[in-house]
Formats: structure tokens, sequence, C-alpha cells
């Protein structure tokens, strides 16, 4: 079962979708972390480095492990969603040929010019990540990380996953984490009460108008952002049912995003974040 967190579907997908291109032309992914205080000019080389330096240093530690960057020379490979170009820039270094899927023009317009300051090949196409323009069997390798929760029916965009792929082909996707202690604390917890609270003492406030929907997808992806889900480790497995082989496991489970994580010990904190994390990760092969 998909728990959705915010906008409609399916039959107001394509406003959502237009409604999601506009959220992140304005807000570029990962552009404006609230832990992110570049010295460059933005949109610099300069900035780019510190952006990545930031994402795999500061933000993700666990991200170059899981995304394997190093591990697909040869292999060409689809980034669905690749917003400003970061993780396939680091999948170009590695080796691999790299095709960029995304939906808003910003960030494509953004991704080539981050190829362009360091000089690696790649192709980039607008699309949707429910309809992807590629004949069946194209890739060795798909990956995706944190954008198939905003988009309407999730599921379907993993059967395109699957359809792009060459048989004996693997795909990584990350998604937000259901049972996490951000979720479950955080957006749905603390930050709701606070929300309802506010929308309460406001002018004219009533609680049937309150939408805890509304409230977690900007919650979790800033005011404007028209849709999230969030998904339970059986629920990433049931959208890969034609898979041959799925394996899911959970990360990022960070103090500077969960008032309760810190307050906890980081030996603690290292032992619960497989369970409690905020991104699923799964690992899938056709």
């Amino acid at each position: 079962m998909v728990h959705p967190a915010g906008g409609s579907r399916p039959d107001g997908s394509s406003t959502v979708k237009g409604r999601t291109a506009d959220h992140w032309s304005a807000n570029p992914i990962a552009s404006r972390h609230g832990e992110f205080h570049p010295v460059h000019e933005e949109f610099s080389r300069g900035w780019f480095e510190e952006h990545s330096r930031f994402r795999y240093e500061v933000f993700g530690p666990w991200m170059q492990e899981v995304a394997g960057f190093s591990r697909h020379r040869g292999e060409l490979m689809l980034e669905v969603g690749c917003g400003m170009g970061t993780d396939l820039l680091e999948f170009a270094r590695g080796g691999a040929r790299v095709v960029g899927l995304d939906l808003t023009p910003r960030h494509l317009d953004l991704a080539r010019k981050r190829f362009e300051f360091f000089g690696q090949p790649a192709r980039f196409t607008r699309g949707d990540a429910e309809h992807l323009p590629f004949p069946d069997g194209t890739f060795d390798f798909v990956y995706s990380n944190g954008v198939l929760h905003h988009t309407p029916d999730t599921g379907h965009a993993l059967r395109e996953v699957h359809r792009v792929l060459k048989p004996g082909g693997k795909c990584v996707i990350i998604l937000y984490h259901r049972n996490s202690l951000h979720y479950r604390t955080q957006i749905c917890g603390i930050w709701a009460a606070k929300a309802m609270v506010k929308h309460l003492l406001g002018r004219g406030g009533r609680l049937r108008d309150f939408r805890l929907a509304t409230h977690v997808a900007e919650m979790t992806d800033g005011a404007g952002n028209p849709l999230t889900q969030v998904f339970s480790a059986r629920e990433g497995r049931a959208l890969c049912a034609g898979f041959t082989a799925v394996r899911t496991r959970v990360v990022h489970l960070r103090r500077e995003e969960t008032t309760v994580a810190r307050w906890i010990p980081e030996q603690l904190r290292r032992r619960l974040e497989p369970r409690w994390g905020w991104y699923l990760v799964i690992e899938a092969t056709r």
C-alpha cells in the first residue's frame, strides 16, 4: 500500500507534474540545504565543487557506496530525475556512459552546465518517469535518488525502469522511508502538531481545513512541493514485483534533521540507522 503525503492521483497527475516541475525550477534540488553555505557564486564551477563535497561528506556519506559510482564502468546507464547532475557526474567519472532524464527544464540546464564545467560527456533529455522515452532493453543500469516518491504513480515508474533495463540489468532506487524516525516524529509528530496549532490560532482557522498531506509534502521538500509519498520496505519490494531479485535496506539517520536523534548517542544512532533511517534503498535485477 502506498501512502501519499500530498497532491492528487491518478486523475490529477498532469497537474501535479506541472506543479512539480515549477517547484523544482524555482528551487533546484539540493541547492538550498540549510547546512550548505557556499562561498562561491551560485552555480559556478567552484559552487558545484562545494556542493558535491557537502553532499558526499556531510549530508550523505553513505551515498557513494550505495550508488556505486565506480561499479558501472563501460555500462550505459540512465538516471531518472538527474536534477543538477550531481550524482550523474560521479557515474561519468567512474566510466559509465550516462544519460540524464528530468521533468524540470531548469534542472537539465544546470546539469548540462555542470558537465560542461568538468568536461564529461553525457546525454540529457526531458521526460516523465512514468513514460520513459527509450526503447525496451536499452540500459545496463538505472539509478534514481529521491525522485520517484514525487511522481503520482510510483509503481508505474518502476515498471518503466524494468522495461528499459536489459535482461539481467540492475537498478538502484532511493525513496523516502515511511517507517523512519524522521517521518514518524519530525514530520508527522512534532512539526505536524506545531503546524496544526498555528493553523487553529490563525484567523478563521478550522481543524477540518488543516491538511496533514499538504504539511507533509511541504515539510519534506519545501513550500510549493505538490506531492510526496513514503514507503515501507515491504511496499518498496511490492513496487518491484516484476524483477527477478529485489533487496532493500535503510540508510540516513542524521541528528541535524531529526530532533529526537540529536539526543541519541553516536554508537546507538549507528545501530538504529538500518531500521529507522529516512531513505529506503531498493536494489533490483531485471
